[in-house]
């Protein structure tokens, strides 16, 4: 039978007592100091020795304002007296984190817990301060916030891209929150650009560290990238032409460094770090005279700084190529309308100059043929007739080239309106009839069926007449040619000449419509000038519409052209489309037009507009040919596009906004720039409003109601 353990006597008791509370005290893992109520401290554990520094017999009998920094140790003990009188306490049974003075003078953050304590027989209270080490919290909190702080510098730059390069001020921004990041006096930001397969350094952006005149010009051609680096064995070229980077806390004992001429501003700590991009040195950066510690725990803190600038820099390099070949575009393009203006003159200079002495030539031989006082024998009025046949052929080439010069100069004038379709072919038919008559050539036509175009009575019969005069021509002798039309897509009438000619090889139907181009046709019989097809395409573009050719050789040809319907046409043709969908009786149809370059977009546009009742749409492909057609229909409501080829929905805006006859019709932008810098510029341009890609239709339906609202109003 085994005995209990005999108890332990009082005194041993006590003395495991005292060594548990002994272990606990010197096995804390915080610092624990027991301070007398006059702030004398009277004992510190092991773990408070090594927060602070010192050894038990360094502080015991010390005053606590010893471990304080200076700011709270002059009025410590003025505190404990407060305390002690009643008033009410800030730390004592509360808590707080504080400073605490290292041996070393350094200061250390920590949370500080003080107790009271009374202990039984003893007239005096004491206290127990326990100390918490916070500085790794602190060095934690700190690097949350320069993170913080990196990636709003980062999110400035990337989102506040395009207004920072357009003010010229991303590099010094970047370079200034280079120095607020790593507490910097002095930084710089450079591209590499290879100068003679060696890598140079522009410099774009750097911290003045001139001192004198010299200096300062050499700041002045630095800072403005007129003057490159290309030293590969200075402290920047290890960097940009090796691709090295260079980190030192002490400046001074680099030994591979050139040295500053005098008067240079003194330099303590240096780190340069290349910018790669794909392998490739595309930049670097670099700072002198941080209040950080250089190591390698910031360069590894800056690596989403260094990724940033390379995607910034290749965005600089994109934009920079962008804006050289924008101007090399812009001299491309006024240096070819300047040979345009040239061209024109000369042939207007010169056909002006033909027609004189070709005036006397037709009047001359008309007299001859037509004196009937001394007739010419038959021999010479064939002569004769030849020399008139030739004039008149002269005559009409002159006046192609003298309407393609109007054309190309502006100076073409149009007088637009409701044209009968049947009536300006009948007239057109007329004119060309003897022509294919003296060859048996049969002319078909439809009958009047009362459609109208709008358009130019006298230059759409003379697009008619250069087609039927070509049909004619190329045809053989007893062929027919047959004209017909038919409303197309978009509110146009499509006019079609087709004939039973030689026809055209398909590699060669892009020659046709070029001045002065007859498709090797000038080694045959034929005759012609080459230039009715070209003046035709232009005259038809000029009247908002659009001219095209379907042929094959041996099978004829058909030439055809469209222009917009007349309002008439329009209303009568859909008007009737659905009944639940016909405007109410007295309501009139509103027209749109719709400027935009892409075919899908249209076609959408289209299929949107045939479930509405009350408006009519058409299109415009480019921004020219739809500021004609809006001068031709003057649509009630415009939608535009805004990246259009050649002229931007801005500038068509401003033209329109500039002509008193198209100044009060609502644009209404419809756009895939949807930023909200987008739609702000939009509205400020004075857009009626703003639509955006992907389109809600339920929106635009309430832009057309507004505006075309307002309009009826």
């Amino acid at each position: 039978m085994t005995l209990p353990p005999a108890p332990l006597s009082a005194e041993k008791n006590l003395e495991l007592a005292l060594a548990r509370n002994q272990a606990i005290l010197n096995q804390a893992a915080v610092g624990i100091i027991r301070i007398s109520s006059r702030g004398i401290i009277e004992q510190i554990n092991p773990f408070a020795e090594r927060l602070l520094g010192y050894t038990s017999a360094e502080l015991t009998g010390h005053n606590v304002s010893k471990i304080m920094p200076q700011r709270w140790a002059s009025q410590h003990d003025e505190y404990l007296a407060s305390y002690l009188a009643g008033r009410p306490p800030s730390i004592i049974g509360i808590g707080r984190e504080v400073s605490a003075l290292h041996k070393s003078g350094q200061v250390i953050p920590v949370h500080l817990a003080v107790s009271e304590v009374t202990v039984p027989g003893q007239d005096e209270v004491e206290f127990i301060g326990i100390l918490s080490d916070l500085s790794e919290l602190h060095r934690s909190r700190a690097r949350e916030q320069a993170q913080h702080a990196l990636l709003q510098v980062l999110h400035k730059g990337m989102t506040d891209f395009p207004v920072l390069m357009s003010s010229d001020q991303l590099w010094p921004f970047l370079k200034e929150a280079l120095c607020s990041l790593t507490e910097s006096d002095y930084a710089l930001i450079g591209e590499v650009i290879p100068v003679n397969d060696r890598p140079s350094m522009k410099i774009l952006a750097i911290t003045d560290l001139s001192w004198n005149d010299d200096s300062r010009r050499l700041m002045s051609s630095l800072s403005s990238g007129d003057m490159m680096l290309s030293n590969p064995d200075s402290l920047l070229g290890r960097v940009f032409a090796a691709g090295e980077v260079v980190m030192t806390a002490d400046l001074a004992s680099e030994t591979r460094r050139i040295g500053f001429p005098p008067g240079h501003p003194a330099l303590h700590n240096y780190l340069g770090v290349p910018i790669v991009d794909q392998g490739a040195v595309i930049g670097m950066y670099a700072i002198a005279n941080s209040r950080q510690t250089v190591d390698s725990e910031l360069l590894a803190r800056l690596e989403p700084f260094t990724a940033t600038c390379a995607v910034l820099i290749q965005l600089y390099r994109s934009i920079n190529e962008r804006e050289r070949f924008t101007r090399e575009l812009e001299q491309a393009h006024a240096e070819q309308a300047r040979a345009s203006r040239a061209k024109t003159e000369f042939l207007s200079a010169m056909s002006h100059e033909l027609r004189t002495p070709l005036n006397s030539i037709i009047g001359f031989s008309q007299l001859l043929l037509n004196n009937r006082k001394q007739p010419l024998a038959e021999r010479q009025a064939a002569q004769a007739e030849q020399i008139l046949k030739s004039g008149k052929h002269l005559l009409t080439l002159i006046n192609d080239i003298l309407d393609l010069a109007r054309i190309e100069s502006g100076r073409l004038s149009l007088s637009l309106e409701a044209v009968a379709v049947a009536e300006v072919v009948g007239e057109s038919v007329a004119s060309i009839g003897a022509l294919a008559a003296a060859r048996g050539i049969a002319i078909s036509q439809p009958a009047a069926d009362g459609l109208s175009i709008f358009a130019d009575f006298t230059r759409t019969k003379q697009v008619l007449i250069n087609l039927l005069s070509n049909a004619v021509k190329y045809n053989h002798d007893g062929g027919s040619i047959a004209i017909s039309w038919q409303v197309g897509g978009e509110g146009r009438l499509r006019i079609a000449v087709r004939d039973t000619g030689i026809g055209i090889p398909a590699a060669r139907l892009g020659e046709l419509f070029q001045p002065f181009n007859r498709l090797d046709a000038e080694h045959s019989a034929i005759e012609g000038t080459g230039v009715g097809l070209a003046l035709t395409k232009q005259l038809v573009e000029h009247m908002a519409g659009e001219i095209g050719v379907d042929s094959a050789p041996g099978a004829g040809s058909c030439f055809w052209f469209e222009l917009p319907l007349a309002a008439d046409s329009l209303a009568n043709l859909e008007s009737p489309a659905r009944p639940a969908d016909t405007p109410a009786p007295g309501m009139q149809l509103r027209q749109v037009l719709y400027i935009e370059d892409n075919p899908a977009n249209q076609r959408l546009m289209w299929d949107i507009f045939e479930d509405l009742g009350a408006w009519t749409l058409s299109c415009a492909a480019d921004a020219g040919s739809g500021l004609r057609q809006v001068k031709v229909q003057r649509p009630d409501l415009i939608l535009l596009d805004i990246n259009l080829p050649g002229m931007d929905g801005y500038a068509v805006l401003r033209a329109l906004r500039g002509d008193p006859a198209t100044r009060g019709i609502p644009v209404v932008a419809l756009s895939a720039n949807a930023m909200p810098d987008d739609l702000k510029r939009g509205r400020q341009a004075g857009f009626a409003a703003y639509l955006t890609k992907p389109l809600d239709i339920a929106g635009l339906i309430a832009v057309l109601e507004q505006h075309l609202g307002e309009r009826d109003a």
